[in-house]
């Protein structure tokens, strides 16, 4: 397991940042031709796409999931997959005509023309489906498909992006019409690798099989979206659109920390569910908890530390006030990457007790930002959103720990925690100069390894550098 572990990280690591590094790297141009209220549309899109592929997908691509390394034959992987490729067209079809009758509706909440939400629909649609093909070539353990088609997706989008907004000064239109190409393209590659897994199958026992899977896991998936996005759609009514863009880049710059832990978490969940009743999977799961905590924890203390830094490169003055929410909103992210450690609600197939954690988190954060947006700002929404992912995962983590025991303490992790936090307060509180955030950054850093990481997890460490070392420069035999 390890070893396809490592090896599909490394694929899905090099994707990400092949792919969403690239479009990160954006950023300073958006930031510089789009106003901050359209940087906010922008972002209340994306928050619209993202509720759509969860109720329009009734999370069905789970319960491929789950049954997907069950099936025995070509003939059942096509009619697995061609019974939900047909539900999703039927289900996004019915998305765009709903939208499309209240188009007057949803373009004045977006604040858009009615031919600007066109477009807007459209690349809702057609992303919802590249989502879904994407997924097939997961849990058929494809990472190097996986990665040409995410590719290609992205490649197509930053560059029909450039041309639309670029060289035709399209504005917010261009970019929805380069997500609609992207998309379309992205897809179509996706489906030759997977090619073989269609065909013109359809079974309702099939459908009601994986629906009975999946849909106890929608409740949960909305209450994650409304803990996930509370923080943004209260900005957008409380405080407008401008403000959302602010939040959105210091968003964004949270971000690069899924750069770093996209590789594992896209690739381990499969392997879970594959090697779950190996007697030495809970230990492995337990080792790569460790080791992924406190190396991620380091890229935490990184962009925390040197976050006016980040914010000075990539955008502008006006997006200065986005420096102070960026730790919590990174340690947010960091919390979240971890619940993918904790398999044992969904082993168990308990999944309605994962919906209820997260709807408990959910209104947490909706109360949290309701009462503080409006005497702190984006600083309230920021730790909200903190807060409340992390009772999400402490409670996550207590309960899978009844259903599938791993061998981690979460006393190093909260330590750990209450350091960087009054570190990095002192520093921006006092406004001290650079060589006190690195100061900060190597102290934290230091006590983060110390405390989350064994030794043993470090000895992990150090040989599998040293195996690529000695892979790269096989003549080589001297040790470290």
């Amino acid at each position: 397991m390890l070893k396809s572990l490592a090896r599909n990280s490394f694929i899905y690591y090099l994707s990400n940042i092949l792919t969403k590094g690239i479009s990160f790297f954006l950023l300073p141009l958006y930031t510089s031709i789009l106003s901050r209220e359209d940087y906010g549309v922008l972002e209340l899109m994306s928050i619209i796409s993202t509720m759509v592929i969860i109720l329009f997908t009734f999370q069905i691509g789970q319960g491929v999931a789950r049954y997907y390394n069950e099936l025995q034959d070509q003939k059942q992987i096509q009619i697995y997959t061609s019974t939900v490729i047909y539900f999703s067209i039927a289900s996004f079809g019915v998305f765009t005509i709903l939208f499309i009758l209240f188009l007057p509706q949803v373009s004045y909440y977006l604040s858009l023309t009615e031919s600007e939400t066109v477009f807007a629909i459209a690349s809702i649609t057609l992303n919802g489906l590249f989502y879904m093909s994407q997924n097939q070539l997961r849990w058929k353990i494809k990472p190097v498909q996986e990665m040409i088609s995410s590719l290609t997706y992205n490649l197509c989008t930053i560059g029909f992006t450039i041309y639309f907004i670029v060289l035709l000064e399209e504005g917010i239109t261009g970019i929805f019409k380069a997500q609609c190409i992207g998309a379309l393209i992205g897809m179509i590659v996706a489906f030759v690798f997977s090619r073989s897994d269609y065909g013109l199958y359809f079974s309702k026992q099939v459908l009601t099989k994986l629906l009975s899977f999946s849909l106890p896991l929608l409740p949960g998936a909305m209450s994650i979206f409304v803990y996930m996005f509370t923080d943004r759609i209260c900005i957008k009514e409380m405080l407008g659109l401008d403000e959302l863009g602010v939040y959105s880049v210091g968003s964004k710059i949270a971000t690069i920390l899924t750069f770093a832990g996209i590789g594992v978490s896209t690739a381990i969940s499969p392997l879970i569910y594959k090697h779950y009743k190996e007697g030495e999977t809970p230990d492995k799961i337990a080792l790569l908890f460790r080791i992924f905590c406190g190396l991620s924890f380091i890229l935490v203390a990184f962009l925390s530390f040197f976050a006016d830094v980040v914010i000075q490169t990539m955008t502008n003055e006006l997006y200065a006030a986005a420096v102070p929410i960026i730790p919590f909103l990174l340690y947010a992210v960091f919390l979240n990457s971890l619940t993918l450690f904790s398999p044992g609600l969904s082993i168990a197939k308990k999944t309605s007790r994962r919906s209820i954690i997260a709807m408990v988190a959910g209104i947490l954060n909706l109360i949290l930002n309701i009462l503080l947006i409006p005497y702190f700002g984006i600083v309230a929404a920021a730790i909200a959103t903190f807060v409340s992912f992390g009772l999400n995962f402490i409670l996550l983590f207590k309960f899978a720990q009844k259903e599938y025991p791993i061998n981690v303490s979460l006393v190093p992790l909260g330590i750990t925690s209450i350091v960087f936090f009054c570190a990095v307060f002192l520093i921006q509180y006092l406004e001290l100069p650079l060589f006190a955030s690195l100061t900060g950054f190597v102290f934290c850093s230091a006590v983060g390894l110390l405390l989350i990481m064994k030794k043993e997890d470090l000895i992990f460490v150090k040989q599998k550098i040293r195996g690529v070392i000695k892979n790269v420069n096989p003549k080589d035999d001297t040790t470290l």
